[in-house]
C-alpha cells in the first residue's frame, strides 16, 4: 500500500471503560460527529469482524445566555 495515496480522516485515541478496563477508540472526525471503534464482543466466527465502527453525532452544548 502506498502512503502517498491515503487520505486521512480522523486520529483515533485509545480509552478504557470505566466499569470494566475495556480498550476503545475514539476520535473527532469533523466538528459534528465522531468515530467509536468498539471491539466485537459477539464475535463467533473467523469471519465476522473483530471491530464495529460507529458514527456518533457530538451534541451541541447550550450558549448561555448573557
Amino acid at each position: 500500500m502506498e502512503t502517498g495515496k491515503l487520505l486521512k480522516i480522523a486520529g483515533l485515541y485509545k480509552q478504557k471503560r470505566k466499569k470494566d478496563g475495556k480498550t476503545y477508540l475514539t476520535g473527532k472526525l469533523n466538528y459534528q460527529s465522531r468515530l467509536l471503534v468498539l471491539p466485537n464482543e459477539k464475535k463467533q466466527a473467523d469471519n465476522e469482524p473483530d471491530f464495529n465502527v460507529f458514527l456518533v453525532p457530538i451534541e451541541e452544548k447550550p450558549h448561555p445566555k448573557t
